[in-house]
C-alpha cells in the first residue's frame, strides 16, 4: 500500500462507490491547472472537471457575501486566495482532513465519464486518490512564465502548504503512486500542452472498444431480465 507509514491511515468513513476515474493535476500558481483542465474537457468530453474546493467555495462565496463566479476568474480569485486558504484550514479542524475529498468523491456521478480535478494539494488527497482510482501528474511551469501569467511572490501563499505540500514530488514518485508523471507547460499555445494531454488520455483513460461496449450491453440487458 502507498503511503503506509502514512498518519492518514485510518480514514474514519467509506466510499459509496470505487474506483473512481479521476485525472489529477498538481502544481503552484499560475502553472496553468485550470487551463489545462478546461483543454482536457473540450478535447475530450467524456471528461467533467470537478474540483475539492468546488464546495468551499460555495461556502465562501456565501459567508462573504460574493459572486462564487469571482473564485473561479482568472484574475478576481486572487484578491480572496489568503482568506479562502485560511477558510478551508478552519473548516479542516472542524471537521478533519479529509472533509472536502470525501465530499468529491461521493459526488463523482456512477457514468463512464472521466473527472479532471485541477486542485488537488496536500498529501492526503494524494493518498486517497490513489486508493481510488486516479492517475496525478504535476503541471511544470518556468518562474519567467508563471510570472507572464500573473504570479507574484507572495510568502503568505507560496509558503503555505497548500502550495507546498506536494512540490518535493518527483515525476518517478507520481509514476510509482499512481502511473502518472510530468507535464511540461512551459511554452505558450494549446499546440506544445496538446500532444501530453493526448498521450495522458490515450494511457490512462482509451476509448472503449467496440467488443467491450457489447459486453457492457449484454451485462446491462442481463441485469434488467434479471
Amino acid at each position: 500500500m502507498v503511503f503506509i507509514n502514512s498518519e492518514f491511515q485510518d480514514l474514519g468513513f467509506e466510499f459509496k462507490d470505487k474506483p473512481k476515474k479521476v485525472l489529477a493535476f498538481i502544481g503552484s500558481r499560475k502553472t496553468g491547472k485550470t487551463w489545462l483542465s478546461q483543454l482536457l474537457v473540450e478535447m475530450d468530453p467524456r471528461f467533467q472537471i470537478r474540483s475539492f474546493a468546488d464546495p468551499l467555495k460555495e461556502m465562501f462565496a456565501e459567508l462573504k457575501g460574493i459572486p462564487v463566479g469571482d473564485l473561479y476568474h482568472q484574475d478576481r480569485k486572487e484578491r480572496y486566495r489568503e482568506d479562502l486558504v485560511d477558510f478551508s484550514s478552519q473548516i479542516k479542524a472542524d471537521r478533519g482532513v479529509f472533509c472536502w475529498t470525501e465530499a468529491y468523491f461521493n459526488s463523482i456521478p456512477l457514468t463512464t465519464e472521466f473527472t479532471v480535478n485541477d486542485d488537488i494539494r496536500f498529501i492526503q488527497e494524494l493518498q486517497l486518490l490513489c486508493m481510488f482510482g486516479g492517475v496525478a501528474y504535476r503541471v511544470w511551469a518556468e518562474s519567467c512564465h508563471r510570472r507572464a501569467r500573473g504570479w507574484v511572490y507572495n510568502p503568505v501563499l507560496d509558503e503555505n502548504m497548500s502550495e507546498r505540500d506536494l512540490t518535493g514530488l518527483s515525476a518517478y514518485t507520481l509514476y510509482c503512486c499512481t502511473g502518472g508523471g510530468y507535464i511540461y507547460n512551459t511554452k505558450e499555445g494549446k499546440d506544445y500542452v496538446l500532444p501530453q494531454l493526448k498521450q495522458i488520455v490515450g494511457k490512462h483513460f482509451p476509448e472503449p472498444s467496440l467488443d467491450t461496449l457489447r459486453v457492457e450491453s449484454l451485462s446491462k440487458l442481463a441485469a434488467m431480465e434479471l
